[in-house]
C-alpha cells in the first residue's frame, strides 16, 4: 500500500464571500472565473474554470487597488466533482494556489482579506 505524502505546509481555513479581486490569466490576462474555497497565509483554494495546470500562473488584483496585484502558481489541479454533475459547473476543478514573490514571507493572505466586510473566514 502507498502511503500519500501530504503537501500541506500551513493549516487550511474555509473561505466564503465575495472576493475583492479579480483573477487574470498571467499569460494573455484574461479574467478567470473563481469560487473560494479555503485560504491559508501563503495560499488559496479556489474551484476554477478554465483551469490552469500545475506550473501555471494567474494574477490576483484589488479591486479597489488597496494593495498591490499578487502572482500566484498553481501547484495542482484536480476535478472538483465526483459522482454527480451539476449543470453549468462540469468545467470547474479545485485548485490549489501558492504566493510567488521574493517577499512571499512578508504576505498574509489570511490578514490581507479577513479586514473585508464580503469575506468569511471560519476554521
Amino acid at each position: 500500500m502507498t502511503q500519500k505524502t501530504e503537501r500541506r505546509h500551513q493549516v487550511r481555513l474555509s473561505l466564503y464571500g465575495e472576493l475583492p479581486v479579480r483573477f487574470l490569466d498571467a499569460e494573455h490576462l484574461n479574467e478567470i472565473f473563481v469560487t473560494p474555497v479555503d485560504i491559508t497565509p501563503q495560499g488559496l483554494g479556489l474551484l476554477v474554470s478554465p483551469a490552469p495546470q500545475p506550473g501555471e500562473s494567474m494574477i490576483m488584483q484589488f479591486l479597489d487597488e488597496s494593495h498591490p496585484q499578487i502572482l500566484l502558481r498553481c501547484c495542482h489541479s484536480q476535478a472538483h466533482q465526483t459522482g454527480f454533475v451539476i449543470p453549468g459547473m462540469e468545467a470547474l476543478r479545485r485548485c490549489g494556489f501558492v504566493v510567488v514573490l521574493k517577499e512571499a514571507e512578508d504576505i498574509n493572505l489570511v490578514q490581507i482579506f479577513s479586514g473585508n466586510d464580503s469575506v468569511f473566514i471560519g476554521e
